[in-house]
């Protein structure tokens, strides 16, 4: 009888010690499953805080880019001319000068026709009541038929200090940045900065500064003597293009 007791007792006692074991087994198991979730808790934050950081380099890269946008040559908005205090910009019509300042087109070419999708060089001269002309444009076309010149679109600006002796109101035009005639070779490189190349010639130097595009620049005169400006020109025949 005792030994049969003492059979019992150990038999209990194995089960006991197998149920203890298997016990603590599930709860070791059990709890590296939770730490093992509340690490990958912790890894998700560190994700969004790299994906903020990602939003602010992009941030920082937008801005970079809209002050790039602000660079003079590339900015249609700079390709313009002040007279008798009217703003003429690139893509206004030539004849909204004949009729917001004193000048005039030269009578002869008023009738002229620019064909379609061209401009026209060596037209576009602007005269004062003295029949002098003292300012030239470019005309362009970029529509699907032929029109007369004052009805097309300014692509192009030049002025000359030679044309002083007609029209003295000349030394009062602008163009962007405040430059005119007699401006310093200074004041031009604070405004556009080193010329992309340089032409010197027997009575005059002249710096081309040029955007993105081909077809448009700036082109500025230097007297050989003092360095001033004699010359101003400026072409954008992608204004309706690009910005």
């Amino acid at each position: 009888m005792k030994k049969s007791s003492i059979i019992v007792l150990v038999v209990v006692s194995v089960w006991f010690a197998i149920l203890l074991a298997a016990g603590i087994t599930c709860f070791v198991i059990f709890g590296n499953k939770a730490k093992s979730n509340d690490n990958n808790d912790i890894n998700t934050d560190i994700t969004i805080e790299d994906d903020d950081d990602d939003d602010t380099t992009t941030s920082n890269k937008t801005t970079s880019k809209k002050e790039d946008s602000k660079d003079i040559l590339n900015d249609n908005d700079s390709y313009y001319f002040i007279y008798e205090g009217k703003k003429f910009t690139a893509g206004d019509k030539l004849s909204d000068i004949e009729d917001k300042t004193s000048l005039a087109f030269n009578t002869k070419e008023k009738d002229e026709e620019v064909p379609a999708n061209r401009y026209m060089i060596g037209a576009g001269h602007l005269e004062n009541s003295n029949k002098k002309s003292v300012l030239s444009v470019v005309p362009y076309n970029p529509g699907s038929s032929a029109a007369k010149i004052p009805d097309t679109l300014i692509g192009g600006f030049s002025l000359d200090s030679y044309d002083l002796k007609y029209e003295s109101s000349l030394a009062d035009v602008e163009i962007v940045g405040g430059i005119k005639l007699d401006s310093t070779i200074e004041e031009v490189k604070k405004v556009f900065g080193e010329p992309e190349s340089t032409y010197e010639g027997s009575s005059y130097d002249k710096y081309t500064y040029s955007s993105d595009e081909i077809q448009r620049y700036f082109e500025i005169k230097f007297s050989k003597d003092e360095g001033k400006v004699v010359g101003i020109s400026w072409k954008n025949l992608v204004f309706n293009e690009t910005k």
